[in-house]
């Protein structure tokens, strides 16, 4: 047994009070025998004896009164740590969620500075010589962090505390875990004490979603956990758990479909939400939605953009108790002018040549230039939006390279065989872009009178390159629409074969794809089937071959179209065409410039941008011009303020080796002090014995008087 409060035990030396008082009050009187009295003395013996059995009985419960009060000042423990009288020093991990739920409130106040009051509750348990560490949730993932040194100053501790703030940042509580679990294994303290101060909202304890891979740190045995939940029930809040614009090309003027999702994560059912979607600053959609409680919805909007160039995109949410989740930004780019290489001799690329100026209107968009395959430098493909390559099988391993990195950064390329395409050559060549196999140039039998052996039989209808390409065409006796299709006659092909990242659009009636989609990278690739010369087949001389060409260059562009998005806090890699650009501007939503510097000397690098405290979209510029948008949202997790189930929480838990049994939750954080402390120390007895002096006072109060109603 050990005592929390020693120097009490000095008030032990009063249990002697009652003893003192019992000697005085004893007097030795002479005995004087009155005759009279003589026939008492029986029945006196026996009263005297009683009485003087109840005074000792008074003297007992009045000494053991005293000493029981003494003890309950004292503080007995039923298991201590002290050694010898001393101390054991402890080591303490402080994980603050400073998340932006944190901003809720009920009657007790914000919940973050509930949490700060919490905190610093826990520091006022520390003592000289002990160490913590405080890690606000936000910054639990950072790499500086993880090497961070123990603070031993208290007040620094408080001051640091002290000027913490909410944060847009989202993370999850497995990160901060972790990161404890290294931070208290270097520490040789006796007690190691790891405390969790957050509301914990379901967001922060679901699985992380590009962590679920690595191996958990585990805690060493003998680490204890605190759990101080914050706030009381459930909090209203709305929030949009995706934003997508389904593969689909877009264009100025023309409709393109926002597929939305919005997540009611409060315990009412919601009727009429108002959700609105922006361009430009412009309200260009809006529409009540019916969500369920707990319930996520997926809506279609349907958004005209009306002129090229960047398109600022904000979708807003109307208010609600949580208003830091109710707007969402993206940003497209439609691009003013496409700038096309086509890489052949004049005679692989003449009808193509002619595809893309047939169409007057709008050739005044595209920039054509042509090369042959030994021009073709990364100079070159760094200032192209599309690549034309024909006879494709004869490059070099140098050529196919760039190319590669031409399609990673987000680069279209529209791939034609030829006369001169080799299947093992080709194959050997483009392994490193994972392109199809080419099995074999398959020609007509010599003996076959027809002029093809292959036609155009199916057509994927819903892939955005064929999104209102045919005519739709009523049949009465098949009661269906079909859409007409002037098909070419194919005499020779490359049969490619197909896989689970190349898609046929387009497939032939021998079962050999005449069309495939593949993306590569950050960019795409288009594969024909034949080349676009009239060696193979008629194709560019049919209707289909200008339409498709035009609507190539439009869907491989699309790649381009949505800029690049992440969250709060996670580092941006900017993938930018043109390799020359070594210093860029970054402008924040506030207005702020930011550098971001890439190597020259490196063109395929990206420039990594990490100030990324803010949601909006950041402009990146060069020379004042803009090159680039990025938007920067708040992560979808953050918008699930609901606490976590109980399951959730066990399974959190289980992730990084904590078994149930070794935490210790504290719902009322006004009592961690003597939660934290019994559990250093051992379980306090002094209400017990409280309780234990009260019912002996109560005793010795009835036999007291019974013993002076004996006395008189």
């Amino acid at each position: 047994m050990t005592f929390l409060n020693p120097f009490v035990l000095f008030g032990l030396a009063a249990a002697a009070i009652p003893i003192i008082l019992h000697l005085i009050h004893l007097r030795k009187l002479r005995t004087i025998e009155f005759s009279t009295v003589s026939f008492l003395k029986e029945l006196q013996k026996t009263k005297i004896r009683r009485l003087k059995l109840r005074q000792l009985l008074l003297l007992i419960l009045r000494t053991l009164l005293v000493l029981l009060i003494v003890l309950a000042f004292a503080r007995p423990t039923l298991k201590g740590t002290f050694a010898g009288g001393s101390r054991a020093l402890t080591t303490a991990v402080l994980i603050l969620d400073d998340s932006n739920s944190m901003t809720a409130a009920d009657e007790e106040g914000e919940y973050f500075r509930q949490a700060k009051d919490a905190a610093l509750g826990i520091v006022n348990l520390l003592e000289e010589g002990d160490e913590i560490y405080v890690i606000p949730l936000s910054a639990s993932s950072d790499e500086g962090t993880r090497d961070q040194a123990a603070i031993r100053d208290l007040a620094v501790v408080r001051a640091l505390l002290k000027d913490l703030q909410v944060t847009s940042v989202h993370r999850h509580l497995d990160d901060a875990l972790r990161l404890a679990a290294r931070l208290v294994s270097g520490s040789r303290n006796f007690n190691k004490e790891v405390y969790v101060i957050s509301d914990f909202q379901a967001g922060i304890v679901t699985p992380h979603r590009t962590r679920d891979q690595e191996p958990a740190d585990r805690f060493e045995p003998g680490v204890k956990f605190f759990f101080l939940p914050i706030g009381k029930g459930n909090i209203g809040n709305f929030g949009i758990a995706s934003s997508t614009i389904p593969n689909s090309i877009i264009e100025a003027g023309k409709p393109f479909t926002l597929d939305l999702a919005v997540g009611n994560f409060s315990e009412a059912d919601a009727r009429n939400h108002l959700v609105s979607v922006f361009l430009n600053g412009s309200r260009v959609a809006q529409k009540g939605l019916d969500i369920p409680a707990g319930q996520i919805v997926h809506s279609e909007f349907s958004l005209v953009p009306r002129t090229n160039g960047f398109i600022d995109g904000m979708i807003e949410l109307e208010d609600d108790d949580l208003p830091f989740d109710n707007r969402f930004y993206f940003s497209l780019l439609l691009p003013e002018r496409i700038r096309i290489l086509l890489v052949g001799t004049d005679a692989d690329t003449r009808y193509l040549s002619l595809a893309l100026a047939a169409r007057a209107g709008e050739s005044s968009m595209l920039t054509v230039d042509r090369v042959t395959s030994d021009r073709v430098t990364p100079a070159i493909l760094s200032n192209r939006d599309v690549v034309f390559l024909t006879n494709a099988g004869q490059e070099t391993a140098t050529l196919v390279d760039h190319i590669a990195a031409f399609v990673s950064g987000g680069g279209g390329l529209l791939l034609f065989p030829g006369p001169k395409t080799s299947p093992a050559a080709f194959n050997k060549l483009y392994a490193r872009l994972r392109l199809p196999n080419l099995s074999q140039i398959e020609a007509k039998p010599s003996g076959q009178s027809v002029a093809a052996f292959a036609r155009i039989e199916q057509v994927e209808l819903r892939h955005p390159l064929f999104e209102g390409m045919f005519e739709r065409e009523n049949s009465r006796s098949a009661g269906h629409d079909r859409r007409s299709l002037e098909a070419p006659e194919i005499r020779t092909l490359a049969r490619f074969v197909p896989t689970a990242t190349a898609l046929s659009v387009m497939t032939l009636s021998n079962g050999a794809p005449f069309f495939l989609d593949q993306r590569s990278g950050s960019g795409r690739i288009l594969i024909a089937c034949v080349p676009a010369t009239l060696e193979w087949s008629d194709f560019p001389l049919k209707g289909l071959f200008v339409p498709l060409i035009h609507r190539s260059i439009s869907y491989l562009t699309q790649e381009q179209v949505q800029q690049q998005a992440a969250f709060i806090g996670d580092p941006l890699r900017l993938t930018l065409p043109d390799s020359r650009r070594a210093q860029l501007v970054v402008q924040t939503p506030h207005g702020i410039e930011a550098s971001a510097v890439r190597d020259p000397a490196a063109a395929a690098s990206p420039v990594v941008f990490t100030e990324t405290e803010y949601p909006g979209l950041y402009t990146v510029k060069e020379n004042l011009i803009p090159v680039a948008k990025f938007a920067i949202n708040i992560d979808p997790d953050e918008s699930k303020t609901s606490r976590a189930h109980e399951e959730l929480i066990q399974a959190m838990m289980g992730r990084v080796g904590i078994a149930a049994n070794e935490v210790t939750t504290i719902d009322q954080p006004g009592r961690a002090d003597r939660v934290v402390l019994e559990s250093r120390f051992g379980v306090e007895l002094w209400k017990h014995l409280l309780i234990a002096a009260l019912a002996i006072a109560i005793v010795e109060m009835i036999i007291a008087r019974d013993s002076k109603s004996d006395s008189a």
